[in-house]
């Protein structure tokens, strides 16, 4: 191991390429586990992290190439996430950005960056307090406020380059919980705010909501005018991720309410 000795308390680190011990032995659960994690939460891990807990992905690799773990060994590749939708590729978000962004929220510290909005073609300077990451599947986001500000953002991941780690503290807004955030219904870009939404839909388009509701207070009833249609209702948050939802179903859904969600696809209808 090496000292840093810059100040105090002192600092240790392993040194590269030292082999790092695993006290506890791992049973093949743990090992499973342990992949798995390796496998899909990587890229969201500080190096940091990754790095520490690399003698334990070591230790899941060799215990599930044992002999007679075989079958625990494929058992990853029986494992597959993907997301709805047309198959489209990830967003591609350099890994020295993730890394950076990955240090600044595991030491709570500010960053500067460029970054392009979905709006612009330009790069503009920014100063950023990280406060969390999401990962959608394709696109990875980092919630944070800019510079004085307190109010959090989403911000593409990909869409920052050049970033440096700051000296500064972050600075957390009272009350921040990344959750509570997502709970509001951010990821859709809308405003937060929360309506009633009712539609009129042919049985079968509706028949994936009885498995994957709108919303917890969600209902679904018959159409007593229609008998091939049901009517939906779910609290929703208002967004144009929400309408683009909506369009997909074509004529084989009817906003009912609110007003404003029947405008806004009327709107796009008519281009």
């Amino acid at each position: 191991m090496a000292c840093d000795d810059r100040e105090k308390p002192f600092g240790w680190t392993w040194l590269a390429n030292a082999v790092r011990p695993v006290l506890a032995e791992m049973d093949v659960a743990q090992a499973l586990a342990f992949n798995l994690l390796l496998r899909e939460c990587k890229d969201l891990m500080p190096p940091s992290v990754v790095d520490a807990l690399q003698p334990w992905f070591d230790k899941a690799q060799s215990k599930l190439k044992q002999e007679g773990h075989a079958k625990a060994s494929r058992w990853p590749q029986k494992i597959a996430i993907r997301p709805q939708g047309p198959p489209l590729l990830a967003a591609k978000t350099l890994r020295s950005t993730m890394d950076t962004v990955s240090d600044a929220l595991f030491s709570e510290r500010q960053i500067k960056a460029d970054y392009r909005s979905a709006q612009s073609l330009g790069y503009r300077p920014v100063r950023l307090h990280p406060l969390g990451l999401v990962r959608t599947g394709l696109i990875t986001y980092l919630v944070a406020t800019f510079g004085d500000f307190s109010d959090p953002r989403l911000l593409a991941l990909h869409r920052l380059k050049s970033v440096k780690l700051l000296d500064q503290e972050t600075v957390t807004p009272r009350g921040f919980d990344l959750n509570e955030y997502l709970v509001q219904d951010r990821l859709n870009f809308g405003s937060g705010k929360q309506i009633q939404l009712s539609l009129r839909m042919f049985t079968a388009a509706a028949a994936h909501l009885q498995d994957t509701p709108l919303s917890k207070d969600q209902t679904i009833q018959p159409d007593k005018d229609d008998r091939r249609k049901v009517l939906v209702s779910a609290t929703v948050g208002e967004s144009p991720r929400l309408v683009w939802w909506l369009l997909g179903f074509g004529k084989q859904v009817e906003v009912l309410e609110p007003e404003s969600v029947r405008r806004s696809i009327d709107n796009t209808c008519r281009y």
